[in-house]
């Protein structure tokens, strides 16, 4: 959208130069201009009030883990997608011992998080022996985003989904991938023996992986 009100204006401000007058192109760009700084401004106590919260939370660090859990859970109820909230009421469910809890934090925090900041939630679910709470395509999707970067938690997410149910339709795929990343093993195996007429498994017949 950036891209698209900035074309907005260099036409509107064409249209206003190519005119005589222009009078109409540039209230329309003094409108424009005063609806952005309005919204601007509408959402600076929204980003005041978070700021305050994420600080307010690290103080009550040094007042335990339940404090901090009450406060992010209240924070929650009025940001309810805030990372830093999240990311505080995991560590206090944690240390409280309250499994249920820091999982669906957990599982929130990975739904709101960039790309590049999921790894550390991922890895904790994977801790908790909890990766199959997430669905199985999405594993996988995560499995070959990280591939390269981090090939542990990849090879976790997959066997998260070769151990799952037989009939899911990823297993086929995580075994082969078990099976790329750990040159065969016990997958290729399972994936000839479990799925002996599959695509998968053609494809690791052409590769000459499979006899």
């Amino acid at each position: 959208l950036g891209w698209l009100a900035g074309a907005w204006v260099v036409l509107q401000g064409l249209g206003g130069a190519g005119q005589a007058g222009g009078t109409s192109f540039w209230s329309h760009l003094g409108g424009f201009a005063a609806g952005l700084a309005s919204g601007f401004a509408l959402r600076l106590p929204k980003l005041a009030e978070v700021q305050f919260g994420h600080e307010a939370l690290e103080r009550l660090n040094d007042r335990g883990p339940f404090a901090v859990l009450q406060a992010a859970r209240e924070m929650l109820r009025r940001h309810p997608d805030d990372p830093g909230a999240l990311r505080q009421l995991a560590e206090a469910a944690r240390s409280l011992g309250d499994t249920d809890q820091e999982l669906d934090a957990l599982l929130r925090l990975i739904d709101v998080l960039p790309e590049s900041l999921q790894v550390e939630p991922l890895l904790r679910l994977g801790c908790l022996n909890a990766l199959g709470t997430l669905p199985s395509l999405r594993r996988m999707m995560l499995a070959d985003r990280f591939r390269d970067t981090e090939p542990g938690l990849s090879a976790a997410l997959w066997r998260s989904v070769a151990d799952g149910p037989a009939d899911d339709p990823q297993v086929p795929e995580a075994l082969f991938a078990l099976a790329l990343s750990e040159q065969g093993g016990p997958w290729l195996a399972r994936l000839a023996r479990d799925f002996p007429v599959h695509p998968v498994t053609d494809r690791a017949r052409l590769r000459g992986m499979l006899g």
